[in-house]
C-alpha cells in the first residue's frame, strides 16, 4: 500500500520444520535421554508476520522501520549428533532431540539513499544504515558437561560432553550496521562496519559451565579496486576487521578471550570471452594467526590461493 512518499508493506511467512532420525547417546543424565540407541520424531511450525514502514520525502532517499517476528528450528547437528570425540573417547557429543526452535521479536529503523552520476558520468554511489534489536527466546547455547566415569572405564576418568541447551529468558541483540558502495567506470570501493551486543539472560552459566561466545563488538571490512580494459580486467583489495572476542565466564575462570584481528586479501578476474572467465584470488596475505570467536582452538586459514575458471553456458 502506498501513498506517493508513504509505503506500508506488509508480509506473513509460514515456517513448519520436521525432525525424524535416530543416534546413539553415550552420556547419561541429561535431558532424560536414556543411553543407548534412541529414534526423534518432531514437527514445530509457526507464523511469522512482518511490517514496514518506508517514507521517501526525496528521489534517491529513504527512510523506515520494521517489525516482524522469526523462526529458527535446531539444526540436525545441534538436536542428533552424538559419539566420542576423536582421540579423547571421554569426551562425548551429547544429542538433545528435545531442542525448542528458537523465536525471534525484531524491530529496526534506518535510511537509503542512492544517487547516480555524482562524481562522473556513469556512476553510482548507495549508503544505507540501520539500526535493530532483536529478542531471542529459547536461544540455543552449546554447554560443557560433566558426570562419573562410564561403566567398565580405566583409568576412571570422569566424562564430559557437549551439549546444546535452550537458554532460558531472553537473549538480545543490538546493534548498527553501516555501508557505503561507490562503482563507476574505473573505480569501485565499499566500506561496511558493524556494532553489535550480545546480551545474554545470565553473566554466568557456571552452573553448568555454559560455552557461549559473543561476536565482536565491532566489525568492518573495506575493499577498493580498478575496472580496467574496458571492464574485461577487475583488480582489487579488501581489509577484513574486528575486535575481540570474549566468551561467557565459567565459574572461578573467568571468560575467555580472543585478540582482535586486521586481514588483507587481493583478488581478481578477467574476463576472457563472454562465457570465460579466470579468477584469483590470495585471502589473508600476510599469513595472520587469528581467532574468529573466544572459543576457537584452530586459528583461521592462514595465507590462502585459489584460482579458477568461471563458464557460463548462456548468455
Amino acid at each position: 500500500m502506498g501513498w506517493n512518499i508513504v509505503q506500508l508493506t506488509g508480509a506473513v511467512r509460514y515456517d513448519r520444520f520436521h525432525l525424524s532420525g535416530k543416534g546413539n547417546n553415550e552420556f547419561s543424565g541429561q535431558n532424560n535421554l536414556p543411553m543407548g540407541e534412541f529414534h526423534a520424531r518432531r514437527t514445530a511450525d509457526a507464523v511469522s508476520p512482518k511490517v514496514t514502514l518506508a517514507l521517501n520525502p526525496l528521489e534517491g532517499f529513504q527512510l523506515y522501520g520494521n517489525y516482524g517476528l522469526g523462526f529458527r528450528p535446531p539444526a540436525i547437528t545441534e538436536t542428533l549428533y552424538s559419539g566420542s570425540h576423536p582421540g579423547l573417547g571421554f569426551v562425548k557429543f551429547v544429542p538433545n532431540p528435545y531442542l525448542q526452535p528458537e523465536r525471534t521479536y525484531g524491530w529496526e529503523i534506518g535510511t537509503k539513499l542512492k544517487y547516480h552520476s555524482v562524481f562522473s558520468k556513469g556512476d553510482h554511489i548507495d549508503i544505507s544504515a540501520d539500526y535493530y534489536d532483536t529478542r531471542i527466546k529459547n536461544y540455543v547455547g552449546q554447554t560443557l558437561i560433566t558426570a562419573r566415569p562410564g561403566p567398565g572405564v580405566f583409568p576412571p576418568i570422569p566424562q564430559s560432553g557437549y551439549l546444546f541447551r535452550n537458554m532460558a529468558g531472553n537473549t538480545y541483540t543490538r546493534g548498527f550496521e553501516g555501508q557505503v558502495r561507490y562503482d563507476s567506470p574505473f573505480i569501485f570501493a565499499m566500506l561496511s562496519y558493524t556494532n553489535s551486543t550480545t546480551q545474554l539472560p545470565q553473566r554466568d552459566y557456571s552452573g553448568y559451565n555454559q560455552l557461549v561466545t559473543t561476536p565482536p563488538r565491532n566489525v568492518m571490512s573495506s575493499t577498493i579496486g580498478l575496472h580496467l580494459l574496458d571492464n574485461r580486467l577487475n583488480l582489487g583489495g579488501r581489509v577484513r576487521a574486528a575486535t575481540g572476542t570474549t566468551g561467557q565466564a565459567i565459574g572461578r575462570y573467568g571468560a575467555s578471550k580472543r585478540a582482535g584481528y586486521v586481514v588483507f586479501d587481493l583478488f581478481g578476474d578477467y574476463q576472457i570471452t563472454k562465457r570465460l572467465q579466470l579468477f584469483t584470488s590470495a585471502d589473508n596475505v600476510t599469513n595472520r594467526h587469528y581467532y574468529n570467536n573466544a572459543l576457537a582452538t584452530i586459528p583461521n586459514q592462514g595465507l590462502t590461493v585459489m584460482s579458477g575458471l568461471n563458464l557460463a553456458f548462456s548468455n
